[in-house]
């Protein structure tokens, strides 16, 4: 494969019209890619066995596109809950999760992309992961473990990105 220098000494082609990016370059898109993402604060939140609902907490300080998709899921990769083109989704949620999640549409404008996860089972126990996709990438929010205690349920921030 031949590599040549056009007119444009700053930009390397490669066999027909594909573009390799030079060092600078990939710094200003890696800086750009860090700014479209920035999770606010760690989580902590305990709620009593008898609370029918819990909200997993989820936020940015981004202003998100119409068109991000917005989607939760549980530690066994199952979907629990997809927001996607102004619109909860819930045909591509699993069916153990439908009627049982809320995301408020107001809470896209701010940024806050909080769960919430109604009529608490035992089966409810492990990690959640809130994952912003757009057009060009996707974005591990916030990773969150909801585990049972005694009387109580806790929610923790486990990972944040």
């Amino acid at each position: 494969m031949l590599l040549s220098e056009d007119v444009n000494p700053g930009i390397i082609r490669e066999g027909w019209d594909s573009e390799v990016m030079l060092p600078s370059q990939f710094l200003l898109l890696s800086v750009q890619l860090m700014l479209w993402f920035d999770v606010l604060s760690v989580y902590q939140v305990e709620v009593d066995s008898e609370v029918e609902a819990v909200q997993l907490p989820c936020k940015t300080t981004v202003h998100l596109p119409e068109v991000a998709k917005v989607e939760w899921r549980n530690g066994y990769d199952r979907k629990i809950h997809v927001y996607q083109k102004g619109s909860d989704q819930p045909k591509k949620q699993h069916i153990y999760y439908r009627g049982r999640t809320e995301m408020k549409r107001n809470q896209l404008e701010p940024g806050d992309l909080s769960l919430t996860l109604k009529y608490l089972t035992d089966w409810d126990r492990g990690t959640y992961t809130c994952t912003v996709y757009n057009r060009l990438k996707q974005s591990t929010c916030m990773r969150t473990d909801l585990t049972s205690l005694r009387n109580s349920t806790r929610i923790t921030k486990t990972e944040q990105r």
